[in-house]
This record gives structure tokens, sequence and C-alpha cells, in this order.
């Protein structure tokens, strides 16, 4: 007697089951591939940053990435992270992005993150951005990190993932108010 046995391997967006396909040797599992970003102003000022300065807003702000899970307690991978500053002169500096399963008590921009052992039990772990021009008339600055493959499980009742970006050396920003954005590249379970 034959059985036919699917395996799943997980459920797509409508919450069906996909079934585990073995191709080639290998296993390939549906999954669900998606983004999360978090944009903030920081203020108009070119106060200089120091080693481990948060860069925020005008008001001591978090991040909050939403949603980064399919459904609250919901897991996955972050593969990949897309900084961008409207500033040229970020060009050259190297950013850390922590990010949290729940809320950590905000920083003021330009203050140092004190990063406590009550926030690294939340902690997802941090993303090092190392941020670049296009050249001649370049108005910003992006840094672009791939295959980071970082998992993550979201907090019980949430979907979301909370940063807090970091420059890891001195940086004179440009006078004016400057966008500030993080785009992450998500495998969700």
């Amino acid at each position: 007697m034959r059985r036919r046995i699917t395996l799943v391997g997980g459920t797509d967006m409508n919450g069906d089951p996909v079934p585990l396909a073995i191709e080639g040797g290998g296993i390939r599992a549906g999954g669900f591939t998606a983004g999360a970003a978090s944009t903030f102003t920081r203020p108009d000022n070119t106060t200089d940053y120091e080693a481990n300065d948060v860069i925020g807003p005008t008001e001591a702000g978090l991040m909050a990435f939403t949603p980064t899970a399919r459904r609250p307690g919901g897991s996955g991978l972050i593969a990949s992270a897309l900084l961008s500053i409207a500033d040229p002169g970020a060009a050259g500096k190297e950013f850390r992005l922590w990010l949290f399963t729940d809320p950590v008590d905000p920083v003021a921009d330009n203050a140092p993150f004190p990063l406590r052992a009550v926030d690294v039990a939340k902690s997802v772990g941090g993303i090092d951005l190392y941020a670049e021009t296009g050249g001649t008339g370049s108005d910003c600055a992006v840094a672009i990190a791939t295959g980071i493959n970082l998992p993550y499980v979201c907090a019980a009742e949430s979907q979301s993932l909370y940063g807090i970006l970091i420059v890891k050396s001195a940086w004179q920003p440009a006078a004016g108010e400057t966008a500030v954005s993080i785009n992450l590249g998500l495998l969700n379970d």
C-alpha cells in the first residue's frame, strides 16, 4: 500500500499550508518575503556627534519597524538593511542599528547610547552599516548590508521590532533638518 505524504513547509500570506518540495536532492520550503521601514528627521543643527551617539529625531524617539512578522509573536530573518541619510557628508562614516523585540528607553539625538543589561535581554542584535555616496552631485549617503541572516522573534503580542541608530565615529552633520530612513529586508516564517 502506497501512501502520499505532504509535508507542510509553512503557510502563505493567507495562512494556507505551503507544501514542502524536494527538488534535485535539496529541500525548498515556502516562505514570505517582506520589508519594514522607519523614517525620521534629525534636528536642524551642526552639533558634532561623538562615537556611540544616537542619531534620532529632536524628541527622544525610538524607531518602530512594523510589521516585521505576519502575526503577533512571529519570527523571521533580517536579510538586508538599507540606510539613507540626506547628507552626503555622512559618507565614510560607520553606523550601527541596534534592534530590539520590545521598546527600550528612548535616547535623545546626540546623546550617548547606554546599552544596559535590561536592553540586551530584548536585543535581536546590531547591524553595522558603512555609508557611501554615488559621487559628485549626490545629495545623500547610503549604506547597504546584505546577507545579514539575523534571526528574530517578536514579542508575544507584537509584530514589530524597535531600533536605535548610533554613529560609530565622530561626524559633523550638515545644517538643516536631515531625513534618515532605514529599510529592512525580511524573510518571515
